[in-house]
């Protein structure tokens, strides 16, 4: 059951409220992921990661969660994100994560290893290895990470649909 638990908790964590302001992420232009802007990169997707992931501050709401996920404006793909948050809405408290280490593999990309934490215990492990791309001129947890997160509580979601579309693309 503490699988269960762990999922319900990371879904609302993911989707619902944290404490780190989309301002910090955001800008006109993403900081490259090369040379001299690459520390400023590596903070930005360090705080996307915290604002998507992080549920136990209630500073956000979900609409600016979404904004710092990749694809969040596809309607399908929001839909079903709207739907995990709703359903998992009392977990939200229990999670958060641990940027390990995040690595360029472009000027616009990057892998991101995390960690999350859920009821402040380290849950090595669980979560998959996780991305970040530049969209829309921010940093933001790729599509495929997200998915990937949510599936620990609903595995169906990766049968079809948005999600099934997404992990697709990475084969």
């Amino acid at each position: 059951m503490r699988l269960a638990t762990i999922s319900s908790a990371l879904l609302s964590a993911l989707l619902l409220f944290s404490g780190v302001g989309a301002a910090a992420v955001a800008d006109k232009k993403a900081p490259s992921c090369a040379a001299k802007a690459k520390k400023a990169a590596v903070k930005a997707i360090e705080s996307a990661y915290e604002v998507v992931i992080n549920g136990t501050n209630a500073d956000h709401t979900l609409d600016e969660k979404l904004s710092l996920i990749e694809g969040a404006d596809d309607p399908g793909f929001r839909a079903v994100l709207e739907d995990v948050a709703t359903t998992h809405a009392d977990d939200l408290n229990t999670t958060t994560v641990v940027v390990q280490e995040v690595v360029c593999t472009g000027k616009r990309t990057a892998g991101v290893r995390f960690q999350l934490v859920l009821d402040g215990e380290p849950d090595g492990g669980l979560a998959p290895p996780g991305g970040a791309v530049v969209d829309n001129g921010l940093w933001k947890v790729t599509r495929a990470t997200v998915c990937q997160l949510v599936a620990l509580a609903d595995p169906t979601l990766l049968e079809h649909g948005p999600c099934a579309s997404a992990l697709a693309s990475l084969n």
